[in-house]
């Protein structure tokens, strides 16, 4: 033991002059006391061991780690407390609910307001006077000039009232500094133009330098104007005489507005104009001028004498429409078209063509080269402008368009009395038709419908072909046509339709006398289809064979009728024929009818006699049957003498059945009535026995369920009633003195 101490304390025991890094040297481990100290030492009193208690210090333990949570949590609540103790503080009222910027603002925009609204003087009309003295008279007097300088005064009075309140508002109100307050500007005083300088000098030179300069009365331009007057009477178009010609087509119209253009066209081009130039091939006859300016001029010149002709052109043309005489007349026709009367080609389309010529005519002469880049170097450098004033055009085309329509107004009034066909092509006539023909009509209103539909057919035929106006030459055929082929579809509808009912009724009529034929001619095989075929014959005299010849008679006023307005078929005309000949035949079939139904009833006779024998015999068989009834004793078959009495009164229900027969029979041979009463004198026999057997038979099914059935399956009241009516019966039995 001793050497193992020995040894840790050598291994424990640093050596002299080392120690582990990082901490400082420790002292030497003293030696441990020995057993004999150790065991003194635990033995005393004061000995820490002996006071030592693991509970005490675990006590101690839990104690300090309480105390420390109680103090962290009283330190969080503090600061809790602080924390809400601190809030924003609630806000005051404000003592207005309108802030002073506000208020300035509102009172500043009243006072505006009533600034603006205080009157003001209005703009003197001599100042209006004054400004327009300043404007041309040639602008004062142009198409809608009143309106418009009527619009533009009441907008410059308007402007000047508004500023003159703006001036108002600038000078009574000062703008406050505040946000949201706007204020009119005025505009500040513009400097005005000097006109102090002297004019006179440079009057005089200007004056001077047009005399020497101006290049409009030259020589060389006094030749072109000449040469431009050669022309004056050529027209690029020229139209005049297209009345004395005749009426053409609007294509035609066309096409030579478009020759004639491109063919004077060609001949200004080849000679007026190199004429024209030839003027200017002598460089010797400009003299000292500036040629740009002068070559301008000059094309300025053409360009007007240009104008000029495409003017008188085209007003030349408009001119035709302002007399009836020279007006051009047109070739239109009237068309049915897609179920629309109208006019062909459309009265826009005339109107379209005629304004066409002028627009060929102003697009004319469009390529006339400039005349200096023409001399220079043969080729064209630019075009001279030929346009006309737009608005002029305008104006002009805006005349032709109303000259046209004016002369057209007969035309539409000649369309407009073709409006009372419109019900033809319209749909009206045809729902008119089809509600007609749906309905059931006499011959008398068919016939009153067909004549409005011819007369109004021989109406459309004789409507004329042609009409003549100013400017029109309307070609009507094809809507006389049309309306004429309309009337005559309607007309053929009715009369197919008459022809048709007429038809189906005689199909009727026949099928009916073939039913009355065959009926007639055929052989009862009983007493029962020959007294069917007696009734049968009977009604027909008397209601269907003059049903039958009514219908006749009608069909022979259709047939006359028909015959007039409608063609018949062979096969129609074989049926109408069979139709009227049926009445003829009627009496043989109802000889003949007589003639079978006297050997029906001598065969019927016969039978009858038969049928009287095996109604007695049949009775007496009943009759026999029911004394039986009398011998029936046997309790245990009530069952079966019930259904005994069942078949002899079914069997006596059938013998009267066939009583009524007989009866009948006899009665139509003309014999004596048979009464057989023996049959009610067996069904009073026979009542008796079948409510006996009844009452026994339910009695006896009673007793074998009280007695053998559940007690409590029993209902008292049932009980009581079936008894009390078995009993009723015994009772009213014996009081009658009935034997059984």
């Amino acid at each position: 033991m001793s050497t193992h101490r020995e040894k840790v304390a050598s291994v424990s025991k640093p050596k002299p002059g080392m120690s582990v890094p990082g901490f400082p040297r420790l002292p030497p481990i003293p030696s441990p006391p020995s057993t004999s100290q150790l065991h003194s030492s635990r033995l005393s009193a004061d000995s820490p061991l002996r006071r030592y208690r693991h509970s005490s210090y675990v006590r101690g333990l839990v104690t300090n780690v309480m105390k420390e949570r109680a103090l962290k949590a009283r330190q969080q609540t503090a600061l809790i407390a602080n924390s809400q103790s601190h809030t924003d503080p609630i806000p005051d009222y404000p003592r207005s609910m309108m802030s002073h910027e506000r208020k300035v603002r509102e009172n500043y925009e009243f006072l505006k307001k009533r600034v603006q609204d205080a009157p003001v003087t209005p703009m003197i009309p001599s100042v209006w006077d004054h400004v327009m003295d300043k404007v041309p008279v040639v602008l004062t007097n142009l198409p809608n000039s009143k309106q418009l300088i009527q619009e533009i005064q009441t907008e410059v009075s308007n402007d000047y009232e508004g500023s003159l309140r703006k001036f108002m508002v600038a000078q009574v109100l000062k703008k406050p500094n505040v946000k949201g307050v706007t204020q009119d500007e005025i505009p500040k005083d513009k400097k005005g133009l000097d006109f102090s300088t002297p004019w006179r000098a440079r009057y005089e030179t200007a004056r001077t330098n047009m005399k020497t300069s101006l290049n409009s009365i030259h020589p060389t331009m006094q030749s072109v104007l000449a040469l431009c007057h050669k022309n004056s009477s050529l027209l690029l178009v020229d139209l005049r005489d297209t009345r004395s010609r005749g009426a053409v087509e609007c294509e035609y119209l066309r096409n030579t507005a478009i020759v004639e253009c491109q063919k004077a066209e060609e001949k200004l081009m080849n000679s007026w104009f190199p004429e024209v130039a030839s003027v200017f091939f002598d460089n010797k006859s400009l003299g000292k001028v500036n040629v740009v300016r002068f070559y301008e001029c000059v094309d300025t010149l053409l360009s007007i004498q240009l104008q000029r002709l495409i003017i008188h052109s085209f007003t030349s043309w408009i001119d035709l429409f302002k007399d009836i005489h020279t007006t051009p007349v047109f070739k239109l026709q009237l068309v049915l078209d897609e179920n629309q009367m109208q006019f062909y080609p459309s009265l826009d389309d005339l109107e379209d063509i005629i304004v066409f010529v002028v627009t060929t005519i102003t697009t004319s002469l469009q390529k006339v080269p400039k005349m200096h880049g023409w001399i220079t170097t043969g080729e064209a450098t630019g075009y001279i402008d030929t346009t006309t004033e737009q608005r002029f055009l305008d104006r002009s085309i805006k005349e032709l368009v109303e000259m046209v329509r004016e002369n057209l107004v007969e035309t539409k009034e000649h369309l407009e009395s073709y409006s009372k066909y419109r019900f033809l092509i319209n749909g009206e006539a045809e729902k008119s038709m089809t509600t007609f023909l749906e309905g059931g009509h006499t011959l008398q209103e068919y016939v009153e419908e067909i004549e409005k539909f011819k007369l109004l057919y021989w109406e459309l035929v004789g409507l004329p072909t042609m009409a003549y106006f100013n400017m029109v030459e309307l070609n009507c055929r094809d809507l006389k046509d049309g309306l004429v082929k309309c009337s005559q579809e309607f007309l053929d509808r009715l009369l197919s339709h008459l022809a048709t009912l007429h038809r189906t009724e005689n199909e009727r009529v026949c099928r009916e006398y073939e039913s009355l034929k065959t009926r007639a001619l055929t052989e009862p095989a009983d007493n029962r289809e020959m007294m069917e075929l007696i009734d049968y014959m009977e009604k027909a005299k008397k209601e269907l064979v003059p049903s039958l010849t009514k219908s006749v008679e009608e069909s022979c006023s259709r047939l006359l009728y028909l015959l007039e307005v409608y063609t018949f078929r062979l096969k129609e005309v074989e049926l109408n024929k069979t139709v009227l000949q049926w009445p003829k035949q009627i009496p043989y079939f109802f000889d003949e009818n007589e003639l079978i139904i006297e050997k029906a009833k001598h065969r019927g006779e016969d039978a009858l006699m038969k049928r009287r024998q095996n109604v007695i015999l049949d009775i007496e068989k009943c009759a026999r049957r029911v004394d039986e009834f009398s011998e029936y004793s046997d309790s245990d078959s009530m069952f079966q003498y019930c259904k005994d009495v069942q078949q002899v009164q079914k069997r006596l229900a059938d013998i009267q059945d066939l009583v009524a027969v007989v009866n009948k029979e006899e009665e139509l041979f003309g014999v004596e009535i048979s009464t057989f009463k023996e049959i009610e004198e067996i069904q009073a026999r026979v009542e008796p026995f079948q409510k006996l057997f009844t009452i026994t038979y339910k009695w006896q099914k009673s007793e074998k369920k009280w007695m053998d059935g559940g007690f409590l399956d029993l209902v008292a009241e049932q009980v009581e009633s079936e008894v009390t009516h078995v009993c009723v019966y015994v009772l009213i039995n014996m009081v009658l003195g009935s034997s059984y």
